[in-house]
C-alpha cells in the first residue's frame, strides 16, 4: 500500500507528490490543489506544445480575474439592493407619516366645525337635539383616540408557556 505524503505546513508548494520509493506492486498518486499543474507537468506540457504553459498560466489569470470581478458584481448587487430597500422603507414611512397627518388635521378641522356648529345652534336658540349630536361626535372622537392609544402603548398578553 503506498502512502501520499503531505503538502509542507508552510504553505509553499500546492503540490504533493507520493513518496520517492516504490515497489513493483506500488502505484503513483498525484494530488494537486490549485488551478495550476506541477512545474514537472507544465514541462511535460511544454514539450508537447511549446506555448502551452504560458497558455495555462493566462487561462488560470483569465479565471481569477473573471472571479473577481464576479464577486465585485455580486457586492455591488446586494449594495444597491440594500439601498433599495432602505428607500423604500423610508419612502413608505414618509407616506404613513403624511396620511396620519391628514387624518389628524381632517380630524381637527371636523371637530372644529362640529363645536361650531353647537356653538351656533346655542347662539341661535335651538334645543338640546340640535346641539348635543353636534358636541357628541367630538367628544366621541377625542374618547376613541385616548382608547387606541391606551391599546398600542399595552404590550401583547402573553400566552402561558406550557
Amino acid at each position: 500500500m503506498s502512502e501520499i505524503s503531505r503538502p509542507p505546513a508552510n504553505g509553499s508548494s500546492h503540490h504533493s507528490e507520493l513518496a520517492a520509493r516504490k515497489t513493483p506492486n506500488e502505484t503513483a498518486v498525484y494530488h494537486r490543489e490549485g488551478p495550476l499543474p506541477a512545474p514537472h507537468e507544465l514541462a511535460g506540457y511544454q514539450q508537447i506544445l511549446p506555448d502551452a504553459p504560458e497558455r495555462i498560466l493566462k487561462m488560470a489569470e483569465d479565471e481569477q480575474r473573471f472571479r473577481h470581478q464576479l464577486e465585485i458584481s455580486i457586492a455591488q448587487a446586494d449594495i444597491q439592493h440594500r439601498q433599495d430597500l432602505t428607500r423604500l422603507s423610508n419612502d413608505e414611512a414618509a407616506r404613513e407619516h403624511r396620511s396620519e397627518m391628514l387624518g389628524q388635521g381632517l380630524g381637527f378641522f371636523i371637530a372644529l366645525l362640529c363645536i361650531l356648529a353647537a356653538a351656533y345652534g346655542l347662539y341661535a336658540g335651538r334645543g338640546w337635539e340640535v346641539i348635543v349630536p353636534f358636541l357628541g361626535l367630538p367628544i366621541a372622537s377625542i374618547i376613541q383616540a385616548i382608547r387606541s392609544s391606551r391599546k398600542a402603548a399595552q404590550p401583547p398578553p402573553s400566552s402561558p408557556e406550557k
